[in-house]
């Protein structure tokens, strides 16, 4: 077995701990913080993704949409 082998192994047993649905955990924030992004995704008018990122960790494509409308993410002119 070379190193690479072993390392690929050794991924797919962590990759098996967590599962496939495994989300990063949320970064700790304060309450005061925690209630001013209520407030911003409160106004945004399309539906929470059911699923925020992919197998590869990236943000999927309507967890994207939905960020963009809760921050008005429009280019400056």
């Amino acid at each position: 077995m070379t190193a690479r082998d072993d390392l690929e192994d050794r991924l797919d047993d962590l990759e098996d701990l967590l599962g496939d649905e495994h989300e990063p955990d949320p970064l700790p924030i304060t309450e005061e913080e925690e209630e001013h992004l209520r407030e911003i995704f409160a106004a945004v008018d399309r539906p929470e993704p059911e699923q925020l990122y992919d197998e590869d960790g990236e943000l999927t494509r309507e967890a994207k949409h939905y960020l963009d409308a809760a921050f008005d993410t429009e280019p400056e002119t």
